[in-house]
């Protein structure tokens, strides 16, 4: 099972392949492949514009527009927001974090294993406490919490911490496990708004706090998104959860299929008892010849081992698959549908695919749009703490 509090929950524990076989067609992952190139393949730009502004807050608008688009570029925004979407569609949740890196503005991709809510904070998906465990090296701990006077039981702790296994292979590693929360203001203003980072320094005896500071924001730096949001809680139902009935399916008709065409599906010869042949006398060498003493030739056979309803039945589970996300199998085999020659079928074909993605494309929008503003208010923390910075 899984923690009421933790994101990332995949399938569960019983669907290893022991439990439904080896995944040799796997339309978990076609489905998300497709459903991301038919709506992630789309870059929303976050373009300022003034009502009713003069000549110099039109220029500063256009100025703030090449900011975000020269920080979306630096900081490959599209290219994480793909893989934050892919993430979404195979566990059930995944997000992107903005922050402060070296007075510049940085994005990075969350993984939904990193994510933890609590179950009863998170219930309306409003939730006031957001916590992340990231695995950070000593070395990167030391440079950045453990320099200077005062740090000395910082350095301590982080020297002493005990190193973490993320993969489990007992390969040895320099890991830590951090913890960082924030906890929103109760109002614009208010003062019980905290950011923590910490690391277990039960090793040490203390000093394992490596960040409080007071969060005055009205928001959480991780920005959230689900492919197909949960009607209860921040986190969604993934495409992995949904599809993994139909997946088993497949995966016991490929069995099925698999063993049955082993075990009957082998070109044979039957020849009657009369006919005197030697051991291995027929061959497989082309142009070879076979003698033999009988009234009857022999007989050649390759049996059928399932009657086409099996065979359809594995097509109907495959396509139906992409029916639940408002796809095609075709598209994802990169070719069109059957019967749509013309390029008006094509385009109403694509038109309607667009339609089905239609409120998944707005959430996708509007994730950038959340980049954006919260890119902003960091430039205009950098801009705060030292105003020698200037973007060119």
């Amino acid at each position: 099972g899984r923690a009421a509090y933790s994101g990332g929950n995949l399938l569960g524990p019983s669907v290893g392949p022991g439990a439904i076989g080896a995944i040799t067609w796997n339309v978990i992952r076609s489905v998300v492949q497709t459903v991301a190139s038919q709506v992630s393949r789309s870059r929303p730009r976050a373009r300022f514009v003034t009502s009713g502004g003069d000549y110099r807050q039109k220029r500063r608008a256009k100025k703030l527009t090449k900011y975000v688009d020269g920080l979306f570029a630096e900081a490959k925004v599209y290219e994480k927001t793909q893989q934050a979407f892919i993430c979404a569609g195979a566990f059930d949740v995944a997000g992107l974090q903005v922050y402060r890196e070296n007075d510049r503005g940085a994005v990075e991709l969350v993984r939904a294993c990193e994510v933890m809510i609590g179950a009863n904070d998170g219930i309306d998906a409003k939730p006031r406490t957001m916590y992340r465990r990231k695995f950070i090296d000593k070395g990167v701990l030391l440079a950045k919490y453990g320099r200077g006077k005062g740090n000395e039981d910082r350095r301590a702790a982080i020297a002493g911490a005990a190193v973490a296994d993320p993969v489990g292979d007992a390969s040895g590693s320099n890991l830590v496990e951090v913890y960082e929360a924030w906890h929103l203001p109760s109002f614009k203003g208010a003062d019980d708004g905290w950011h923590v980072m910490s690391i277990d320094s039960s090793n040490t005896g203390g000093g394992g706090l490596l960040v409080k500071e007071q969060h005055t924001k009205q928001y959480f730096p991780i920005i959230l998104f689900a492919l197909d949001p949960a009607l209860s809680g921040p986190y969604g139902v993934s495409a992995a959860a949904t599809l993994l009935p139909i997946q088993q399916e497949v995966n016991v008709g490929l069995d099925k299929i698999r063993r049955g065409q082993h075990l009957a599906c082998r070109p044979g010869v039957w020849r009657p008892l009369s006919a005197r042949l030697s051991k291995n006398q027929i061959s497989s060498a082309v142009g070879s010849v076979q003698y033999y003493a009988g009234n009857k030739e022999p007989t050649f056979y390759t049996p059928q081992a399932f009657s086409p309803e099996v065979y359809q039945q594995l097509e109907r589970h495959f396509e139906r698959a992409f029916s639940l996300y408002g796809v095609n199998a075709q598209v994802a085999a990169g070719t069109k549908e059957a019967g749509t020659t013309s390029a008006v079928a094509i385009r109403e074909s694509l038109d309607v695919q667009t339609a089905r993605f239609a409120v998944l494309s707005q959430r996708w929008e509007n994730l950038h749009l959340d980049i954006a503003r919260i890119a902003i208010d960091v430039a205009r923390d950098i801009y705060h703490d030292n105003q020698a910075m200037r973007v060119a």
